[in-house]
Order: C-alpha cells, then structure tokens, then sequence
C-alpha cells in the first residue's frame, strides 16, 4: 500500500491514526515531532532510507514547530531535489470548524486539512484531495471495505456489547468500529459501572480493559460471571503489548479471548463474529420498502444519519432495518400490558436495548420516547404515558 507519514505529539491520536490507516490497506509511519516528520520525509523521498511517501499528516500544534511550520520546511526542502509530481500531498490534522487553523494552512500552501477527531469518513474525504491521488484504487479499497463490513453485519449486527475501557480515544475508536457494522455498543468507564451494566442489562459479549480502574479486568470478569445469566457470556480483554502472563491471568479469570491495542477492525469483527451467536435473518417481510426515496419518507426515520453511522453501507443498513422490525414488532403493545399487570420494572431493560438499537439506526425520536419512559420507570416515576412511545412502536 501507499505510504503515509503521521507526525503528531499525541501517542493516543498516533495509535488511531495507525490504526484507520492500515484498515485502508495503506503503510503508515508514526513520528511525535515536526523535526521527526521532516528528517523522514527527505531519508525515504530524496535519500533512499526506504520507499517514498505519498502523503503526509501534520498535527496543527506539536512541541518546537508546528504543523504548518513543518510544512514550509518540506517544501522548501523538497523544492529542488524532486519535481512537482513527485512531492508528497501535505494535510494539516486540525479541530473541526478552528478558523486559525485553516488561516494557517492555506498561508503555508498545504494541499488540505482533515478534521479532528479523526474518524474514518474523514480521513478517506481528506486522503482523497490532492492531484497526485489515485481516488479510483481508494474507491476499490472502500468498496472491499465495505462488503467486508456487509459481511460482518449480516452475522452480528444488532448485537449488544458492552465496552468497559477506560480513557476517551480507544473507546471512540472501538464504538465507531462497531457501529459500522450494526453493533450497538454501551460505554463503561470503570468496574463498578461495567458490573452495574451487566446486572441490569442483557448482553451479547463484553470487551473488558485489563487495566479497568478500580478492580482491573481479571477481577472484574470474575464478578461479572456471577452474576445472574452471566456464567456463558463471551469476556474478551483488552491488552496493551501483552505478554504470556496477562494472557493467561485473563483465562484463568473467565475471559474466553484477548484483543491487542490499539483495535485492528478485522480483529476487532473477527473476534466478536467468533464469540456471538449468528442472527438468523431469514426473508424481507412482504412489502419491506425498498428503495431510499421509500425509506426516507417513513416518520421518525432519519435515513441519512442512520447510513452515516454504518458508513453508507445500504445492504448492511437494510438487514439492520429488518432485524430491528422483527425484534421490536409488537413492544408497544407489550409494555402497556406489563404497566397493566403492574409490573414497571420488567419494561427497563427492553426499552434500554430499544433505546440504543432506534438511535443507531437514526429513529431518533423513537430513542428520546425511550429514553424518557426508561428514566420515568428508573426514577419510580411508575405511570403509564401514552405519549411516550409513538404509535409505530404498537
């Protein structure tokens, strides 16, 4: 694959930039200084240390010179040794909608900027600029992607896990991976939330921090095994440069399998598509729409801002749309006759799943009725609103 330079100081960023970066089958090199960027540039593009990169990517702010700085530098440094067509394209990696930001790199005659934090729609529109791109092997790349993902979804997506890490950058990284491919993912940032979670919620698998603060991984999946219908629940640790005891000490304590940091998407699908039992779609239901001018005039269906969040994949978002009608079909009905026979609580964990599974699929206002009759029923507030979930969920 093509060859990308990444400079920024930041070792969390570096780790998600390396990460979406090989998952577009393209060869990244990590360096945490401008100086650093700069000295790789002309070793593997003028000095033969190694074969030439074809973009690079500048963090906007880094320790000594900063990103547009460093892109003067390249350039000039840059400007005899190798013609036009062989310069690299240079990104500056900036927050989104930071005005100075864009000032400085269209002063420093940088080819384009990618906005933070950095997802993977964004990296592959920024990677897309500049004359040199071939956009036609990127398009081959996203399509392969793609049916990857379809492939993925179609196995596990609609899927329940719960995502104990702590810290924001390998969560988000994860969240994203999963989402695209259909799986709803619920955060818990310490043990005592992830046990909590656990208890009160059911789950498909759970992807546990070895190093989760307060009773760490081990511990904690030996807790969450006892818990209530927890004793077969695929536990899968997250590691960091792991070695042959944290392994073991992770089987020991009940965890089933191991994920190395930072997240790698093929690993990440391979492993829950190991561990969570296959969702038996079956046929469309007569009548399913179709087509997306049919879909996007269904009420309180965000049809756009659903195939954002699975990357535009269409077939994945169409089987996700079916599973959602066959698992909820009815739940309406359902939660009026358990408000009937008195029994409020029993409706908490229905409509936590409802509520995580509608905001994936963009029924937005679907989620919001959710949410409010869950935290009504939480907070013993143990009456019957009519109102609270729209007619269609009847």
């Amino acid at each position: 694959g093509e060859r990308i330079l990444v400079a920024d100081d930041n070792p969390g960023v570096r780790a998600s930039l390396e990460g979406l970066l090989q998952d577009l089958y393209l060869e990244p090199e990590l360096v945490s200084s401008g100086a650093e960027a700069v000295a790789r540039l002309l070793a593997c593009n003028t000095g033969g240390d190694g074969p030439p990169f074809s973009r690079v990517l500048l963090d906007w702010r880094m320790p000594g010179m900063d990103g547009d700085a460093t892109a003067v530098e390249m350039r000039a440094a840059l400007e005899s040794p190798l013609p036009r067509p062989q310069r690299p394209v240079i990104l500056l990696l900036a927050p989104f909608g930071v005005s100075e930001a864009i000032s400085r790199m269209e002063k420093s005659g940088m080819d384009g900027f990618i906005d933070k934090p950095v997802t993977r729609s964004r990296l592959i529109r920024g990677l897309s600029e500049g004359e040199e791109f071939d956009a036609g092997q990127l398009d081959r790349r996203r399509e392969k992607l793609l049916g990857q993902e379809e492939e993925t979804g179609a196995r596990i997506g609609g899927a329940r896990v719960l995502l104990a890490q702590a810290g924001d950058v390998t969560p988000r990284i994860i969240r994203e991976l999963l989402e695209r491919v259909g799986v709803v993912v619920e955060l818990a940032g310490d043990a005592a939330t992830a046990l909590e979670m656990a208890a009160r919620y059911p789950f498909d698998a759970v992807l546990l921090d070895y190093h989760l603060p307060e009773l760490g991984g081990a511990s904690s999946a030996q807790k969450i095994r006892e818990l209530p219908g927890c004793r077969e629940l695929p536990i899968i640790a997250l590691l960091s440069h792991a070695g042959w005891e944290e392994k073991k000490h992770c089987l020991d304590a009940g965890m089933r399998d191991h994920l190395e940091l930072p997240p790698r998407a093929e690993r990440l699908h391979g492993l829950l598509t190991k561990w969570i039992t296959p969702y038996v779609h079956g046929e469309e239901p007569e009548g399913f729409p179709r087509q997306d001018h049919v879909l996007g005039r269904i009420s309180g269906l965000d049809l756009m801002l659903g195939l954002e969040r699975i990357g535009g994949n269409r077939g994945l978002y169409r089987r996700l749309l079916v599973r959602f009608r066959r698992d909820y079909e009815g739940i309406g009905e359902w939660i009026r006759s358990r408000f009937a026979a008195g029994a409020f609580l029993e409706c908490v964990p229905m409509l936590h799943s409802l509520k995580a599974a509608a905001r994936n699929l963009g029924m937005i206002s679907l989620a919001e009725s959710a949410e409010a009759l869950e935290g009504a029923l939480t907070s013993g507030e143990a009456v019957l609103r009519q109102a609270a979930l729209p007619s269609g969920c009847g």
